[in-house]
């Protein structure tokens, strides 16, 4: 049901603000002011997502007592979409994806182990 409303949401800011839409959109494929590797935002934020859900599971993986008291465990990512990003430039009354605190999120989920009584 949340997915449903995300996109909704997402489809009817694309369609009703179309202007702020691709505002919102060019702030992702922009390049980092200053960089000089050509790196767009958009992408540095998905590879700094891989490379630390790939951190995260490598560590959780070799943590015996967390192997010891959880059955498996999931990592997810997100990267915001356009609508929540120009919610998030409004209230914080910024300019720059890089502004948005929560751009980008990481979200581990373990399922305890049973303990024997």
């Amino acid at each position: 049901m949340h997915r449903l409303d995300k996109e909704l949401e997402e489809a009817a800011f694309r369609i009703l603000y179309r202007h702020q839409y691709e505002a919102v959109t060019s702030l992702v494929l922009e390049r980092k002011q200053g960089s000089h590797s050509g790196i767009r935002i958009g992408d540095g934020m998905r590879r700094v997502l891989n490379e630390v859900t790939d951190a995260v599971i490598e560590t959780l993986k070799s943590d015996h007592t967390l192997s010891k008291y959880s059955e498996n465990f999931e990592v997810t990512t997100r990267v915001k979409g356009p609508y929540s990003i120009w919610r998030n430039l409004l209230r914080n009354r910024v300019r720059s994806i890089l502004g948005v605190p929560d751009a980008i999120a990481l979200r581990v989920v373990l399922n305890a182990r049973k303990l024997a009584k």
